[in-house]
């Protein structure tokens, strides 16, 4: 099971971009934990009716990091007051 997409129902879809609101994507770090799965990268984007736009200043690369769970936790919990949604992109997902 994709875990990722297991969340589909509590994010925003615009084109090719699945994005989650803060508390999503902490919850959504927690089940690849569990699993085993490890985060490779996070974009933060802004949402519109119609348009979405991504903000590198908000996003995180951890392909070349192992057992980065915390690491994505703390990132999210900085950008949570910012009115970002999220895109994680994790090994195997």
């Amino acid at each position: 099971m994709n875990i990722i997409i297991s969340f589909k129902d509590k994010g925003h879809q615009h084109g090719g971009v699945l994005a989650f609101p803060p508390e999503v994507a902490l919850a959504i770090i927690n089940r690849l934990e569990e699993a085993g799965v490890e985060v490779l990268g996070i974009d933060g984007f802004k949402i519109g009716p119609d348009w979405i736009q991504p903000f590198m200043e908000h996003s995180i690369d951890f392909e070349y990091a192992e057992k980065n769970w915390d690491r994505a936790r703390k990132f999210l919990e900085e950008k949570k007051d910012q009115g970002l949604v999220f895109e994680i992109v994790a090994r195997g997902e």
